[in-house]
């Protein structure tokens, strides 16, 4: 199952397409969020007719080589953070599934039959996005942790209304605003998974993930954010409360 823990949010690092056709972009990335204390890299394995109705429309660097994954992944280890990757087509599932233990399925893919099918016979978890479909709907009737999310790139934070993610769920918040401080907001009201885009400083900005990524300073903030998130919010409250002394204060 998922690596969820009591009072612990899994935050996941997504680099997406700001490679931009550069391993050595996607392997600083790993560090990058390995030293912003992501839990976990994420990228995307596509071919742009995967993804395009016209691919000729769509910019050739974003793809990602499948004969990155392995050094990727490596890498992640090395930074001791998991190594995620979203398919978005059944060979991408087939070329990943050595090296993910869980698979992440964009909002755009929640009606791709073919995806969900190919990742539900590996029988690993799945977290889904629902920015187009319903967890009621759909696809989310196998076990799924689904995150709560605004197709917009970038969403401001006035689109966003989060819900309340409830004492025990394991869902969570897809956030495609720039904000450092909206998915603390959201682990404050029970999220257990956090998924953001980020960047590194000298990504270029035709990136198409650009608009809406942190740089790693925002991405650690962000983080830190959440962690103190959990330390006010989530954990157990102490049994007694020890009073300070203030000698000379009248309290009746």
């Amino acid at each position: 199952m998922m690596p969820l823990l009591e009072n612990r949010c899994y935050v996941i690092a997504e680099f997406g397409s700001s490679h931009l056709g550069d391993k050595q972009a996607a392997l600083d990335s790993i560090q990058a969020a390995g030293r912003a204390g992501a839990d976990a890299w994420k990228g995307q394995l596509f071919r742009l007719a995967d993804i395009l109705i016209d691919p000729s429309q769509g910019d050739p660097r974003t793809e990602m080589p499948p004969e990155w994954i392995p050094d990727l992944a490596a890498m992640s280890r090395e930074m001791r953070i998991d190594f995620l990757c979203t398919p978005f087509a059944p060979w991408a599932v087939e070329a990943l599934n050595p090296y993910v233990q869980m698979w992440k399925i964009g909002s755009f893919e929640h009606a791709r039959q073919d995806i969900w099918d190919a990742v539900k016979a590996t029988g690993k978890p799945i977290i889904a996005s629902c920015g187009r479909g319903e967890p009621e709907t759909n696809h989310w009737k196998y076990p799924t942790h689904s995150l709560y999310c605004v197709s917009k790139y970038p969403a401001l934070d006035s689109d966003i209304y989060l819900p309340n993610f409830g004492e025990g769920d394991s869902g969570g918040f897809s956030d495609h605003t720039i904000s450092t401080v909206l998915p603390a907001l959201a682990v404050a009201r029970g999220a257990r998974i956090i998924e953001k885009h980020f960047r590194l400083d000298e990504t270029p900005t035709d990136s198409p993930d650009y608009p809406h990524s942190l740089n790693p300073s925002q991405l650690a903030e962000m983080i830190a954010n959440i962690r103190l998130a959990e330390t006010v919010c989530r954990r157990q409250p102490p049994a007694t409360q020890e009073l300070a002394v203030f000698p000379n204060r009248r309290e009746a």
